[in-house]
């Protein structure tokens, strides 16, 4: 019964140079991940992370300050004070962080 089946050979597997450099530099690329650790992936690497935590600052007090602003004009009317307060805190505090990121990558020009 099994004389009559011919089955093919089993096809040769050939690596070649492109095959092995795309597994070592993905073996790479997982090794840095493990690496970094939540806040590596969250935050960027030691170059950028000063930009993106600084980012993420200021998108965070824009939504809270725009959070609050609707809650205090739905459950309270028209309390614009608490409102004008509330911002005049995180407005402060915005303008600096982005005094920072826009001032961080200038240097100061020497006077001589």
């Amino acid at each position: 019964m099994a004389d009559g089946v011919k089955l093919p050979p089993p096809p040769v597997l050939k690596t070649t140079k492109a095959d092995v450099d795309l597994h070592k530099s993905t073996l790479a690329h997982e090794r840095k991940l493990r690496e970094q650790g939540l806040l590596g992936r969250l935050f960027g690497t030691a170059q950028t992370s000063a930009y993106n935590v600084a980012g993420f600052t200021v998108l965070s007090l824009i939504l809270c300050g725009t959070s609050y602003t609707f809650f205090v004009l739905k459950w309270y009317g028209n309390e614009i004070e608490k409102i004008k307060d509330f911002w005049g805190i995180i407005l402060p505090i915005i303008t600096l962080v982005m005094g920072y990121l826009f001032g961080k990558g200038s240097t100061p020009e020497s006077s001589e």
